[in-house]
Parts: C-alpha cells; structure tokens; sequence
C-alpha cells in the first residue's frame, strides 16, 4: 500500500511516522504472527519535501497475494476506526527514537543522517528536533493523522515473480 503522506517539514510528519510504524506492526502481528503468511513486514513515512509517501506491506508467497491485500486493507481500516493505544504508542515512539539513535551511533549513519538532513530538511541537525518530535506525540494526534492520510486514494503494488 502506497499513499501521499505529510511532507517533511509538516506538524504531522512525526505523527504519520507512528501511525504507519503501528500499521506495520499490525499487520505483522495478523499476517506473520498469527496466519504464518508473511516473510515480513512494514510500516513507514517518508517525508520529502512535497507530499510525503505513506507505505505498508508484507511480503508473502504469490499464493497468499490476493489475501494479503484484503487483510492489509482491513487493517487500514481498523486503524482508521479504532486508536492506537497507548501501549503501541509508546512501542512505537520507543522504537523510532531508538532507531535513530542507533543511526548515529557510527560514523557512517553521523555522515548520512547529516547529509539527508542538509539535503532534505535543510538542516544537519534534524535529528534531534525529529526526536522530540516523536517524544511529543500524543494517541489523538495519531489518529487524526490516520483518519486524513490513510482515508485517501491509495496504490496497491504487488511485486510477483515471473511464472
């Protein structure tokens, strides 16, 4: 699933990235967990300076396809009607911010993170406000943000192998 999301600079930029980071927890519990369809999972916002990109998906067996899609849809839905708790928020937020930490534990992630931020953000030191952002999010704040971006046209894409 593919659909225009808050750009990098929006108030809701770290609200989405929560939103979508419990999507893809969602259905990794459903498709992975608990139904054994799913090699993985995920959930992500990119901001990017016009309109972000909201993403989520599994990635199954050509078999289970058809399945997937319906199950993922249903999930977005279920999302849209029932808030993220405050236990896969602070999950999430907890998560995020100790990806980002782990980013810039190593020179490499210091350099990449510096330059996405010159780059993207116009500023190298993104991260620390990104953090903060993450840190502030409330439940309701997420859920605003799923009943506008998840509520919109979406792209089914669906990468099979070639028979």
């Amino acid at each position: 699933m593919a659909a225009p999301g808050p750009a990098h600079d929006s108030t809701e930029a770290a609200a989405a990235q929560l939103a979508a980071y419990v999507l893809g927890g969602r259905i990794d519990v459903v498709l992975r967990q608990r139904n054994g369809w799913a090699y993985s999972s995920f959930g992500n916002h990119i901001p990017t300076r016009g309109d972000g990109l909201l993403l989520a998906g599994a990635v199954v067996q050509p078999s289970r396809a058809d399945a997937t899609v319906a199950e993922i849809l249903r999930l977005i839905e279920l999302q849209m009607d029932e808030p993220v708790t405050q236990e896969e928020l602070a999950l999430a937020q907890n998560a995020l911010i100790g990806q980002n930490q782990r980013l810039l534990d190593q020179p490499l992630g210091r350099a990449a993170e510096s330059g996405k931020g010159l780059l993207v953000h116009g500023d190298p030191g993104w991260r620390a406000q990104a953090t903060s952002a993450l840190e502030s999010v409330t439940a309701e704040e997420v859920q605003r943000v799923v009943q506008r971006y998840f509520a919109r046209p979406m792209a089914i894409i669906r990468i099979l192998p070639e028979p």
